[in-house]
C-alpha cells in the first residue's frame, strides 16, 4: 500500500516508474505517477505527471505540497478529485478540468498561491474552499459555449465571484429555441436572451396570448401533446402558429 503524503514536499521529484510486474499499481503510458489498478485512481504524482485518459479519480493528497508542479490538465475520464489533492502546490499556475462531470473535493486546490488560471470544461460539484485563499487567482473561466447552473443562476464565461462556485453543484444547461409566438415553462432561466433548461427537465410549450399552436416538433421530431423531456443537447422547437380569430 501507499499511504497519504507519500511524496509530499518532494519538489524536485520528476520521474515515477512502477515495476511492470506490480500487481497493485502501475505508471501506465509513461505518466510519471502511481495509479491503483483496481479503481484507476491516481494516488501519487510529481512535477512531470501527465494524467492518462484512463484515470477515473485523483486520490486525496495525491499532489499535496508539490511545489514543482506548474500546470495540470484533468482529462475527461476523471470524475472525482480528492480532498486536498493539490493543496499547497505553490508553483501551480494553471488548471484545466475536463468535461467528465468532475467532483472537486474540499480544499482541493487550497493554498496554491501562484494559481492564475482555472478553466472548467464540464459540470462539477465543487467542494468547500476549493477555489479559495489564492493570491493570484481572480477568475475561473467556464469554457466557451458551456452554460452551467449553480442552483441559483446561470453561469458562463469568466467568474470572478468565487461564492458562485465554492460548495456548489454545477449542472450543464442546454438552449431552447422557440418560435416567435410560443412560450415555455419548466426551463431554468434566460442568459443573453437565450432560454436554457436542464437535462431531463419537463418543458411545456404554450401559445402566446392571442395565438394558437399545433404540430409541435422538437428538433424535427413531432411530439404528442405540448410537453417533452429535455435531452442532453440544445433543442429547437417548431410549431404552426395561428392568430386567434376575433369575434
Amino acid at each position: 500500500s501507499i499511504g497519504e503524503y507519500a511524496f509530499s514536499g518532494c519538489h524536485k521529484l520528476a520521474i515515477i516508474t512502477v515495476d511492470a510486474g506490480n500487481q497493485t499499481f502501475d505508471s501506465r503510458d509513461g505518466c510519471n505517477a502511481i495509479i491503483r489498478k483496481a479503481d484507476n485512481t491516481l494516488v501519487a504524482g510529481c512535477k512531470h505527471t501527465v494524467i492518462p485518459n484512463s484515470v477515473q479519480s485523483i486520490g486525496k493528497d495525491a499532489f499535496n505540497s508539490n511545489a514543482g508542479l506548474t500546470s495540470i490538465t484533468i482529462p475527461n475520464s476523471v470524475t472525482s478529485i480528492g480532498a486536498m489533492a493539490f493543496m499547497q502546490c505553490d508553483g501551480l499556475r494553471s488548471v484545466t478540468i475536463g468535461s467528465g462531470g468532475t467532483s472537486i473535493g474540499d480544499r482541493a486546490f487550497v493554498s496554491c498561491n501562484a494559481l492564475e488560471s482555472v478553466t472548467l470544461n464540464g459540470v462539477a460539484t465543487i467542494g468547500t474552499m476549493a477555489f479559495d485563499t489564492y493570491v493570484s487567482l481572480t477568475t475561473v473561466t467556464i469554457a466557451e459555449g458551456l452554460i452551467l447552473y449553480n442552483g441559483t443562476e446561470l453561469l458562463s464565461g469568466a467568474i470572478t465571484d468565487m461564492s458562485k462556485l465554492n460548495g456548489k453543484t454545477l449542472l450543464r444547461c442546454y438552449s431552447v429555441t422557440l418560435p416567435e409566438h410560443v412560450t415555455a415553462s419548466g426551463t431554468t432561466g434566460v442568459l443573453n436572451d437565450i432560454i436554457y433548461a436542464l437535462l431531463d427537465a419537463t418543458v411545456t410549450i404554450s401559445a402566446a396570448t392571442g395565438y394558437t399552436i399545433s404540430n409541435i416538433a422538437v428538433n424535427g421530431t413531432p411530439i404528442s401533446g405540448n410537453s417533452f423531456t429535455m435531452p442532453g443537447d440544445n433543442v429547437t422547437v417548431t410549431a404552426i402558429e395561428d392568430r386567434k380569430s376575433v369575434v
